[in-house]
């Protein structure tokens, strides 16, 4: 269908059939001006290739090497092929999600301020075009990160995004654009992952929680959020929806991922590919590292979630001395084959905020790894001493004076 020179970014199919909307590289054109002496326009020569002039600073990962510079446009072809159409002009960058919103608009993610000063993935807007009259319209908020446009088909669009850029990691939130913006969500465990509408006015999407990939539903005019499956604590995520019905991979901690669909009576497993390798095996027990599990019996006083980590309080009268008063806080880790548990004391005779408590133990076993050789080393055993002895020392009545 298409002739480009450059690769294709990604595509989309408008709703009539009748066009392909993509997006293609296209370079900046070279800043080197300098004309080698000698050098005849239309001879070949083996010499050293021009160098490239950078006049700005960029944003680059290291180990990539030179980068081309340009801008990722977007064009229109007619789906029984022929020349593409550019649509979009110099200044913006599509970045993703392309759709059609209706038979004549298309929505995108892009980048209209290319400020070399900024983190590319900082810059972050959604957009919609007209095809016809090429009239863009930018209908994220001005200020933030926005992403991962979902149009309807009627109207709204869907996407996620956070209200400024300072910032190093965090949970974007749902926002709506129904002709004005408004954001539907708020303290999510994490970002969501690709939406998808169920209907007219709810959206699904996967989402991590504390180890879970659990499915959602979000109705965006009443705000409800619920579990498509409550309780879910094992890990599906969401490729796709056809008739009410969720496709997408499914694993536990006892196999990895198959391709699934999740319907009103759970996830149902529709491959089988891991079981031909796996079956030959007989996995370990697994064990989650839950609150219960931390209690080890004792009394849950408090909890809290900090980090990424569960931590709960606990009676602990059975240790308790002259300087470790009756309660501590308790957490863990799974790493390395380990369970690494980190406990807190709470100090007799001080005024130790839980908050110091909860902060100091989150970060201990944040920074705490356990070594690669932990096994290969040798345990230290004590040695017993014996019943009997033939020291003269230990016979001797006289004591010698001991060193403090």
């Amino acid at each position: 269908i298409t002739n480009s020179n450059s690769n294709i970014k990604d595509f989309a199919w408008s709703k009539d059939g009748k066009y392909f909307s993509f997006s293609s590289f296209n370079e900046y054109k070279n800043d080197w001006v300098i004309d080698i002496p000698g050098k005849q326009k239309d001879s070949e020569y083996n010499w050293t290739k021009e160098p490239t002039v950078v006049k700005t600073m960029h944003w680059r990962a290291d180990g990539t090497g030179e980068v081309e510079r340009g801008e990722n446009h977007i064009y229109l072809v007619s789906s029984e092929g022929g020349s593409a159409a550019k649509l979009s002009d110099w200044g913006m960058d599509f970045q993703g999600s392309l759709g059609w919103h209706n038979d004549t608009t298309l929505v995108f993610q892009a980048n209209s301020s290319l400020n070399d000063l900024q983190t590319a993935w900082k810059q972050s807007s959604v957009f919609t075009m007209d095809v016809n009259s090429k009239k863009v319209k930018k209908i994220s908020p001005d200020k933030g990160v926005y992403t991962s446009p979902k149009s309807s088909g009627d109207g709204k669009i869907v996407f996620l995004g956070y209200p400024s850029i300072e910032y190093s990691s965090v949970a974007f939130d749902v926002y709506l654009h129904d002709g004005r913006t408004k954001k539907l969500t708020s303290n999510l465990s994490a970002t969501p992952r690709e939406m998808f509408w169920l209907n007219d006015n709810e959206v699904t999407f996967s989402i991590d929680d504390r180890g879970a990939a659990k499915a959602m539903k979000l109705n965006t005019r009443t705000l409800a959020m619920e579990e498509l499956i409550p309780n879910f604590n094992e890990q599906f995520y969401l490729s796709s929806v056809h008739k009410g019905e969720l496709y997408g991979t499914y694993a536990n901690a006892l196999r990895p991922s198959e391709v699934a669909v999740l319907n009103g009576s759970g996830v149902e497993k529709l491959s089988h590919i891991n079981e031909v390798v796996l079956s030959q095996y007989q996995l370990g027990e697994t064990v989650e590292i839950t609150r219960a599990l931390l209690a080890n019996n004792q009394k849950i006083l408090s909890t809290e979630y900090l980090n990424g980590y569960d931590l709960l309080k606990v009676e602990n009268s059975g240790f308790s001395g002259d300087s470790v008063g009756n309660t501590v806080w308790r957490t863990a880790k799974a790493q390395k084959g380990y369970m690494v548990l980190a406990q807190y004391f709470s100090p007799i005779g001080q005024d130790v905020s839980d908050i110091h408590q909860v902060e100091s133990l989150s970060a201990s076993i944040d920074n705490f790894t356990p070594p690669d050789n932990l096994l290969d080393r040798k345990m230290f055993t004590p040695k017993v001493r014996p019943a009997t002895s033939n020291l003269k020392i230990l016979k001797s009545k006289i004591r010698p004076k001991l060193r403090p």
